[in-house]
Parts: structure tokens; sequence; C-alpha cells
């Protein structure tokens, strides 16, 4: 099961490295992915996960420090031709390349673009609230065009009122709506409440229940009220 799903996310991304690998210039590289491959092709430290090695020899031995390996179902890696396909060339340097494409796609991209993207979709419909993060960022890092400079880390305590807006929309949007699997290890089952989970059942923590639950969210779900409440939580850390 493990392999099958790694296929389906890990296949249309070989097909894109086997492109770029094609096409490229080392020397203009385009994106990402081409700074990358390039890296993988000029390295020769067998120590760093860039370096490929020897591609069809799949022992131990040849292990690379520090190196992202997708395994399947027994914990074998998946190098050469099993991660690749009809493609003999792929090497431990190519792995860690695709495991790096797969953690873009997975938590390093795609969730951040949509936060920001509901972030801003939800203060276009509540000026107001935009107009109160706008008036604290001119306060705590100058206004533009004058001494604005760029919002650092430290500043989380100059700037609570915008903190509080972004925790509000992540919890309006669940856009992450499930937590990882859990299994249950324990062979007499775990109790919640009134039910039994039985032993070797998956577990799904539903978030976007916990978010939007009525019990505890009493106010609509489209609206901005819980901002002052994640801002008195704010100022009080």
């Amino acid at each position: 099961m493990k392999s099958r799903i790694l296929s389906v996310l890990t296949d249309p991304l070989r097909v894109r490295m086997m492109d770029h690998r094609s096409t490229m210039d080392p020397n203009h590289p385009r994106d990402l992915l081409d700074v990358l491959l390039a890296r993988v092709d000029g390295e020769t430290d067998p120590e760093s996960p860039f370096y490929n090695g020897d591609n069809n020899n799949n022992d131990k031995s040849n292990d690379v420090k520090g190196a992202s390996i997708v395994t399947d179902d027994n914990n074998n890696k998946l190098a050469g031709k099993a991660i690749a396909g009809s493609v003999s060339d792929f090497g431990y340097g190519d792995l860690t390349v695709l495991n790096v494409l797969v953690d873009l796609f997975m938590a390093g991209m795609e969730t951040t673009a949509s936060s920001l993207a509901w972030t801003f979709l939800y203060l276009l419909h509540h000026p107001e609230v935009q107009r109160r993060v706008h008036e604290e960022m001119d306060l705590a890092l100058g206004r533009p065009g004058h001494s604005r400079r760029p919002p650092s880390l430290s500043d989380r305590r100059r700037l609570p009122f915008a903190c509080a807006v972004i925790h509000e929309s992540l919890r309006m949007t669940g856009f992450v709506y499930l937590g990882f699997p859990r299994f249950v290890t324990d062979p007499e089952g775990v109790r919640v409440g009134r039910y039994v989970v039985p032993p070797g059942a998956t577990v799904l923590p539903n978030l976007f229940h916990v978010m939007n639950d009525p019990d505890y969210w009493h106010e609509p779900r489209w609206t901005f009220t819980y901002c002052f409440y994640f801002n008195q939580l704010e100022y009080g850390k």
C-alpha cells in the first residue's frame, strides 16, 4: 500500500525530473529543479546526499550519509529502476531531489500559498480588519515609502493583531481537513468516551470539525469575531 501511494506522488515528479535533465543548461538554471539536478550531476563527494554513486548497486555500504530515501512496504530503498521505472540512471542523489520535490508539494509550498490566499480573501471581505492590521504594521514597522522595513520573527510581539488575524484565518479555513493518521497499537484497543477503538484501527483526527465545532465556536464561520480573542492570547504571551 505504501509503495502504491508513493508511486502516485512520485511518478509525475520523476517525469518532470527526466524532462528537466534532458533540456537543462547547468549555466542558466530555469528554476529550483534545474539547480538541484545540476548539483547532483556535479557532486563528487560520496558523503553528500546529492551524490548519485553507483546507481545499480543497492548494497547498504553505498548508502549516502544524510540522504532522504523513499522506502516501500518492507522498508526497502526504492532506488534505480525501482523508483525510476524505465529510467535506470536514478541514483541516491536523484532520490534526494525527488524527496525535496515531494516535501515542497506536500508540506512546504501548497500549504503556505493556500494560507496566504485565504487570508487575503478574508481581508478583502473585511476592510475594517484589514485597516487595523495596516495601522498596526505602520506603527511597528514604519509607513510604506518612508521608513518601512521588512518584518521579522522578533516583531511578533509588536504585531499581536496581525498574528491574531492569521490564527483566525487558519481556524476558519481548515484547508488541512484531517491530521496525520494514528494507529492503535494497544492489543486491547483504546477507550475514548463511550467508544472503543479496536487494535490495529487507523484514526484520522478531524481538524476541520475541531476548529469549527459549534459547541465551542458560537459565531458564524465566515467572520473575524474571534480575532479579538486570539488578540488577547497574543498580548498575554
